[in-house]
C-alpha cells in the first residue's frame, strides 16, 4: 500500500481518472454581428480526429426567446464532438424583452453566415457536413434559419436541421390542411410546468409579427422543397407537440428526408427538468442517434472514443 511519502507517489495523485477525462477541447469565441455587437459561442471539438475534414454542428438554446446561454446544450455538444467527431458550436443570441422580433432570427442568421465562412479558424469544415439545431425558441429560430438559407442560397449549404420540441405557430400558420390535425394547445392547455397561457406570455414578450418568415417556417412554403434532412422530437404532453407533428407533415409533402421521434407521456422541456429520469436519457441518446444520421453516419463511425459515456456526458452541465 503508497505510503505518499515519496514525491513519486504525490505526483501520481495529479492522474486524471480515465472516465472522468473527456478528448475535447472547449473554447469560447466571440462572433460578429452586423451590428458590430459580439455574439459569444462556444466551441467543443475532438482533441484528436482521424480525418482532417471535421463535419460542423451548430446548437442554439431554447427559454421562450427570453433566457437561456449558450451552455444549455454543453453536454449534448459534448457528447456530439465526442462520439461523432464533429466541432460543434452552441450559439447565442439577445433576449426580450431588451430586444424583440426580429432581433433574435437575425443574430442567428450572422451566427451562421459568420460560421459559413470562418469555420476554418475553429477546426470546421462546413462543405462536409453543416448542421443546425435547437430546441423550443431555439428550434424556432434554427428552422426559420434554414428556410432562409435555402432562399439566400447560404454557401456552403446547410445540410441538415434539428427541431426539438419546437414552436411554428402550427395554428395560425400551417397549410390549411394541416390545421385540424393541430390540438395540442388545447389537449395540453394545463400541462404541468409549461401551459398554453406560458406560450402566449413567451409570445406577447417576444412580439412577432405573425406574418413574417422571421417567425415560422410556414410563411416561407416556396422553400419547403429546397429543405434539408430534418430531425424532430416532441414530447406527447407539450401544448407545442402538433407544431412539430404538422411541420413534419409539410416537410414530407415536399418529399423531404424526415424523422421523428414522439416521447411519450411527458411535458415540454421535461428532459431539461428532471434529466435523471430514463426517458429524459432515452431522449438524449435519441438526440445524440438523430444527429448520427444528419451526419450521414452509420452506427459505429464518429469520433475517436467510441465507448463514450453517453450518461455521463449528458447528465454533466
Amino acid at each position: 500500500m503508497a505510503q505518499y511519502d515519496s514525491i513519486e507517489e504525490v505526483t501520481a495523485l495529479a492522474t486524471m481518472h480515465p472516465e472522468f477525462a473527456q478528448p475535447l477541447q472547449d473554447q469560447t469565441i466571440t462572433i460578429p454581428m452586423r451590428d458590430a455587437y459580439g455574439n459569444e459561442a462556444r466551441v467543443f471539438k475532438p482533441q484528436i480526429r482521424s480525418a482532417s475534414r471535421a463535419p460542423l454542428v451548430a446548437l442554439v438554446y431554447g427559454g421562450g426567446l427570453m433566457s437561456g446561454t449558450n451552455l444549455q446544450f454543453a453536454p449534448i455538444a459534448r457528447a456530439i464532438a465526442a462520439e461523432l467527431g464533429a466541432v460543434v458550436v452552441t450559439l447565442s443570441h439577445r433576449l426580450a424583452p431588451e430586444c424583440k422580433f426580429p432581433q433574435q432570427s437575425e443574430d442567428i442568421w450572422d451566427n451562421v453566415q459568420w460560421l459559413s465562412q470562418n469555420a476554418h479558424t475553429i477546426g470546421a469544415d462546413p462543405s462536409a457536413a453543416f448542421v443546425l439545431g435547437g430546441g423550443s425558441a431555439g428550434a424556432n429560430l434554427c428552422a426559420v434559419t434554414a428556410h432562409r438559407a435555402a432562399r439566400e442560397k447560404l454557401s456552403p449549404p446547410l445540410t441538415g436541421l434539428w427541431t426539438a420540441i419546437p414552436v411554428f405557430l402550427a395554428e395560425q400558420t400551417a397549410p390549411l390542411k394541416n390545421r385540424p390535425l393541430h390540438i395540442s394547445l388545447s389537449q395540453n392547455a394545463d400541462a404541468p410546468g409549461f401551459n398554453t397561457e406560458t406560450v402566449r406570455f413567451c409570445l406577447s414578450t417576444y412580439g412577432p409579427d405573425i406574418s413574417s418568415e422571421a417567425t415560422t417556417p410556414f410563411n416561407a412554403m416556396d422553400t419547403f422543397p429546397q429543405m434539408v434532412p430534418t430531425y424532430i422530437q416532441v414530447a406527447e404532453l407539450d401544448p407545442l407537440r402538433d407544431d412539430g407533428l404538422v411541420y413534419a407533415r409539410a416537410l414530407r409533402d415536399h418529399r423531404v428526408p424526415t424523422r421523428v421521434d414522439v416521447s411519450p407521456g411527458v411535458p415540454h422541456g421535461f428532459h431539461v427538468t428532471f434529466p435523471n429520469f430514463d426517458i429524459s436519457q432515452k431522449f438524449n441518446r435519441d438526440t445524440v442517434a438523430g444527429f448520427r444520421w444528419l451526419l450521414g453516419l452509420a452506427a459505429g463511425q464518429g469520433g475517436s472514443q467510441d465507448d463514450f459515456s453517453l450518461e455521463f456526458a449528458i447528465s454533466s452541465a
